[in-house]
């Protein structure tokens, strides 16, 4: 569990710490000490709201998001191969057109 959670941890910060690094420098770039904090502490509420909402579903709700889930896992493959040859369309169309050739 230990190396699980620092697993999470890190995987995670793929996701908070680009808005953490918006948030930090909006704070820092204010020059008003009472905005900064503002700004850290609203931060930390709403993370903290997000997670512990998250946590109280999952205990509160799993069986139903287990059914859930297993209803959706035969479709998986089918939804990550649609969403990667769209994700290719709109790369090869971006760059067609920032080319010029459309």
């Amino acid at each position: 569990m230990f190396v699980f959670g620092i697993g999470y941890a890190v995987a995670s910060l793929g996701c908070t710490l680009p808005v953490f690094l918006v948030v930090a420098s909006l704070a820092m770039s204010a020059g008003n000490l009472l905005f900064a904090i503002s700004q850290f502490v609203s931060y930390a509420l709403g993370m903290g709201l997000v997670l512990t909402v998250v946590i109280v579903a999952a205990t509160f709700f799993q069986s139903a998001v287990r059914r859930w889930i297993r209803s959706l896992l035969p479709h998986v493959h089918r939804l990550a191969a649609a969403f990667l040859i769209g994700a290719g369309v709109y790369l090869v169309d971006y760059w067609l057109r920032a080319a010029g050739i459309l």
